[in-house]
């Protein structure tokens, strides 16, 4: 994920000119957001949320589409191949950095062909139990999972998704050993959760309260530095037993390399604006989310940092074979 380069003199004011053209035309049409998961998982419903408030400013519709399938690849190679104008993007979460860990041979290149726009929300991971569990805190599972090597499994939203690594990380650094049942999405895995199908999963805030909030799943901890207030405190797992565990996930919108800084900048700009919005900062709130805004070069570093640190996980604990 490259910096995007300006350069200087008349050549710079030639561009800016024409810049400010595209601006000003943009968009010109519907734009698509591509989510690369199933329907009802955390990354539709920001998606969702800010196509609603991008379509109210910015004059056009703003389409979510969802293109699941192959851990996020498959609508990430759809709109990596797409026009470089804008009028696709690609909502994402962290599951995006660990693409390069798991899948190496692409017909696309995360780290190329698809550049940030401007990160969204970010929120902790909950660890979830079913209802009728017989969990009521992180150490009682832990102390299960050594006890009965491999029974205990966990849901995720597919291989190499957050849902994936953030359970992958908790086994690796719990000392334990669980058994990987993916699904199609976040969504999917939830259900399993509540059904009693899988023994435990990792899941974002605005996917894991509704279901905790309704009675179908228990929350034992999550994965970030503080406490979830959600009624009753859900605390971080690093102080329930594994001090060095930590993962927040972040969400945010991507665009085909060679998009326009200009289109790029124009989005990114409204993307804050509707983020601003104190009734969506409460939606979000009350799933244990919060905006959290970068420019379209701090959301760059911030992939390719993670994209390093997923990387090394994999050589540690074996992401791509889907453990």
């Amino acid at each position: 994920m490259k910096k995007r380069i300006v350069s200087a003199g008349l050549a710079l004011g030639l561009w800016a000119g024409a810049g400010a053209a595209n601006a000003a035309a943009y968009p010109s049409k519907p734009v698509s957001i591509v989510v690369p998961w199933a329907p009802g998982g955390t990354v539709d419903f920001v998606a969702r949320q800010v196509a609603q408030k991008l379509t109210e400013s910015m004059g056009q519709s703003f389409v979510v589409e969802n293109r699941p399938g192959g851990a996020g690849t498959i609508g990430g190679g759809y709109v990596a191949r797409s026009a470089p104008d804008g009028h696709t993007l690609m909502a994402v979460d962290g599951s995006y950095a660990i693409i390069p860990a798991v899948y190496k041979n692409l017909n696309w290149d995360p780290e190329k062909d698809l550049t940030g726009v401007s990160t969204m929300i970010k929120t902790p991971m909950v660890l979830v139990v079913p209802p009728t569990s017989q969990f009521k805190s992180v150490k009682e599972l832990i102390d299960h999972a050594k006890s009965n090597p491999g029974v205990l499994n966990y849901g995720s939203g597919g291989s190499g998704s957050t849902t994936h690594v953030a359970a992958a990380l908790f086994a690796h650094e719990a000392g334990i050993d669980l058994t990987h049942i993916p699904y199609k999405g976040g969504g999917e895995a939830m259900l399993a959760i509540m059904s009693g199908t899988v023994d435990l999963l990792f899941t974002a805030s605005p996917s894991a309260m509704p279901g905790v909030r309704g009675g179908k799943a228990r929350a034992l901890g999550v994965s970030g530095t503080d406490p979830l207030s959600m009624g009753s405190d859900i605390l971080p797992i690093r102080q329930q037993g594994l001090p060095s565990y930590h993962m927040d996930n972040w969400f945010g919108l991507l665009a085909p390399a060679g998009t326009p800084d200009d289109v790029i900048d124009a989005l990114q700009k409204e993307i804050k604006q509707a983020l601003a919005d104190p009734k969506l900062q409460e939606r979000l709130h009350e799933q244990g989310a919060e905006a959290y805004i970068t420019t379209p070069d701090e959301f760059n570093d911030i992939i390719k940092k993670d994209m390093v640190r997923w990387i090394d996980l994999d050589k540690q604990v074996g992401i791509a074979s889907g453990q």
